[in-house]
């Protein structure tokens, strides 16, 4: 409604009123007023947020309390909050103009507000130097609502691929074997298994698993089975990326070492020829004593006594000959044998010495470390 009234002097006021009745959500937003006559015109505004309790938001946070800056690297500090009404955020303890940049987007009537600041570069021997408070707060009918965040700056370096176990591990049905991946990096990777793309271990209905994650980050096969012939992918990771690394597994069927059981169809062929030559043997010394029976009925005893020891003695030679070549041919699978159990022995000093020097590089790395913090400690004093 408008109403005129006169003041002394021949001046009049003017007050004009705007009504919202059955407001809603729609009607939040700027309104301006306008009043004008022959020598000018005047103007005002007015904010109106219309809400209801439903769509009432208390502030969060939308982004993570730690901040990740890479070794020698400079870094964005950032706060985000949201909520209805709209939060404002502000840094405790630092001066404003820290301030870079203000993002604020709407989701409904949930808003966003981000600030932010450079801050570096800074260097791995800073590391927990850099904790930073932000506050974000909202009014709803009168109530001040707020929370508080403080984010950590971590100084470090991505995880990385070191050594272990790759790119192929042999092992056989029934035998247990052992992935090995180490990373490096700052904070220290976490490192997680996958067969195929699925997560492991996979727990049975028992509570039991048939692969099992070791404290340094290997991985146990208990006891190997057709499904672990396949792709293993090994992945370490810390605030800063994920590094994976794929291993393939093979499982040989059986009971024996691809290796091996290639030794033994090779035994298994020799043995069939020896079998073999052992019936040729035979069945040329029962033709041969056909022959002397023949003999013994024309020739008389003695004859035959004297030509039946003679096939005796050469039966006897050839029944050592037999003997002779069987065992070469065990002393052979022997040797085979021998050999593959010297390179199973050659494998496992290999992965304990790239184990142990993995550890040294590490304990270096260690010493360097704390020699570059006694100096920086040293530099400060």
């Amino acid at each position: 409604g408008t109403t005129i009234d006169k003041i002394d002097g021949g001046e009049f006021a003017t007050k004009s009123t705007l009504y919202v009745t059955n407001s809603v959500v729609d009607d939040t937003g700027l309104y301006q007023c306008f009043a004008f006559n022959k020598h000018q015109t005047a103007m005002t505004s007015a904010s109106v947020f219309i809400s209801s309790v439903l769509e009432f938001e208390e502030v969060s946070f939308i982004t993570s309390d730690k901040m990740y800056v890479e070794d020698g690297n400079a870094g964005l500090v950032r706060c985000g909050s949201q909520g209805s009404p709209k939060p404002e955020v502000t840094w405790i303890g630092l001066d404003r103009k820290y301030i870079s940049s203000t993002n604020e987007g709407t989701a409904g009537l949930s808003s966003t507000v981000e600030i932010s600041f450079p801050i570096g570069p800074l260097f791995l021997n800073e590391t927990g130097n850099y904790v930073f408070t932000c506050l974000a707060t909202n009014q709803y009918r009168g109530v001040e609502y707020s929370k508080i965040r403080e984010i950590e700056v971590i100084v470090g370096y991505p995880a990385k691929w070191v050594n272990g176990t790759w790119p192929v591990v042999e092992t056989t049905k029934g035998d247990s074997a052992v992935l090995v991946c180490r990373f490096s990096g700052i904070p220290q990777p976490v490192v997680s298994w996958k067969r195929n793309g699925v997560s492991l271990p996979i727990i049975d209905n028992k509570g039991n698993s048939n692969h099992v994650l070791q404290k340094d980050g290997a991985l146990l096969i208990v006891s190997a089975a057709n499904s672990d012939h396949t792709l293993f992918t090994c992945t370490g990771t810390n605030g800063f990326n994920s590094a994976p690394k794929d291993i393939e597994v093979i499982v040989a069927k059986g009971v024996m070492s691809v290796a091996a059981a290639s030794g033994l169809g090779i035994g298994i062929i020799l043995l069939i020829c020896l079998i073999l030559l052992v019936m040729i043997l035979l069945y040329r010394h029962s033709r041969r004593k056909k022959k002397v029976d023949v003999a013994v009925s024309h020739n008389g005893n003695g004859i035959d006594s004297v030509y039946a020891n003679c096939k005796a003695a050469e039966f006897l030679k050839e029944e050592e000959e037999a003997k002779r070549l069987a065992e070469q041919e065990r002393l052979r699978e022997e040797e085979r044998k021998r050999e593959e159990e010297e390179r199973r022995r050659r494998e496992e000093e290999e992965t304990e010495r790239i184990r142990r020097e993995a550890e040294e590089a590490e304990r270096l790395k260690q010493e360097e470390e704390d020699r570059l913090r006694r100096e920086d400690m040293m530099t400060r004093n």
